[in-house]
């Protein structure tokens, strides 16, 4: 990506968290100690998933890979424990069908 390009990507980017559109990510306070030097204050609405599952339920764990678990059906594999090695691929282990059947 050039230098013409990044300017591109990052004016969209500010155009759409100043946009009255709901933004829904996924510890989104984290995010945007990163993301505001570059976009601004992001406008309302926004929604940030792990503070929602917080308020929900307290007790139990906010990462992301226990919420895909516990909020996805089926089951979505957390991408992180995705095979690394080529031999041991979900090609190998598995076809894509499979997965999304499960």
């Amino acid at each position: 990506m050039n230098e013409i390009e990044e300017h591109y990507v990052w004016d969209l980017l500010r155009k759409l968290f100043q946009s009255n559109l709901m933004k829904i990510g996924q510890n989104l306070n984290y995010d945007l100690t990163k993301l505001l030097p570059f976009i601004g204050e992001p406008a309302p609405p926004w929604y940030d998933l792990m503070m929602a599952h917080h308020l929900i339920e307290p007790e139990l764990p906010h990462t992301l890979a226990f919420m895909t678990s516990l909020y996805t059906w089926p089951p979505v594999n957390y991408y992180k424990d995705d095979p690394k090695d080529e031999e041991k691929s979900w090609k190998q282990m598995t076809s894509s069908e499979t997965l999304w059947f499960i």
